[in-house]
């Protein structure tokens, strides 16, 4: 259980379920449902509905796992209290997928030279998608991978660590073609001034070996724990 807020800004509750059959193990992503609170007592309440309506028993439950905040984990008002004062059999385990986001978000916020990189990420990214003309000129420089898909920037997110990973592997992977679209706008008379000198600045930035060694690094280190993420799920 998850609760985003989607594109429209409304905060919703996402509910999935683990079942197991003879054979294998199933998880399902059942609804979104609108919340208007976030405390675990409002949750909880809405988790009842959800469980009344699709005629599930609350007691047969036998395990629930949310990520670590209060609200959620709190061991007398978060939700996973609330669910175990109807089910003693339904034991709480921390998201291990949210706390290996927090160990990255922890260990990225400790080192300065990490944080410059990824806020050097995210500018780039601010920078081609701030304009569908500039977006079409990085996206027709970019090679596709072996699916035949094209890797691109993406912004970062602090509750969806993936985001990094996948927005620094698009940097790894077309350093040079990056460097190539910046190139093209800073060198092209017919842009405006502000362009121009944006992508002059973010070309000197690419270019330092500091940066090239970072976007490697980070791209194997979270290549790694991205996966491990994907496991645990």
């Amino acid at each position: 259980m998850d609760s985003t807020p989607d594109q429209s800004k409304v905060d919703q509750m996402a509910l999935v379920i683990r079942y197991c059959t003879s054979s294998s193990v199933h998880e399902r992503l059942v609804q979104l449902s609108p919340i208007k609170s976030h405390t675990g007592e409002s949750i909880f309440v809405l988790l009842e509905e959800f469980l009344e309506k699709a005629e599930l028993n609350i007691v047969n439950c036998r395990g629930q796992s949310y990520d670590n905040a209060s609200n959620m984990s709190g061991k007398y008002k978060g939700l996973q209290a609330h669910v175990k004062n109807k089910c003693d059999l339904a034991v709480y385990i921390p998201c291990t997928a949210h706390s290996l986001n927090l160990v990255g978000v922890h260990s990225v916020d400790c080192c300065i030279e990490a944080v410059s990189f990824f806020g050097f990420l995210q500018c780039i990214f601010n920078f081609f998608s701030g304009s569908t003309h500039r977006w079409d000129i990085l996206t027709n420089t970019l090679d596709k991978n072996v699916k035949g898909r094209l890797l691109v920037l993406k912004s970062l997110s602090q509750t969806r660590w993936s985001c990094h990973s996948d927005s620094c592997q698009a940097l790894t992977h077309n350093y040079i073609k990056i460097i190539k679209a910046l190139k093209c706008i800073s060198e092209n008379n017919s842009k405006n001034g502000d362009s121009k000198r944006d992508a002059k600045m973010l070309l000197k930035q690419i270019k330092k070996k500091e940066t090239a060694y970072l976007s490697f690094l980070w791209n194997d280190i979270l290549n790694r724990s991205n996966k491990t993420v994907l496991v645990t799920r």
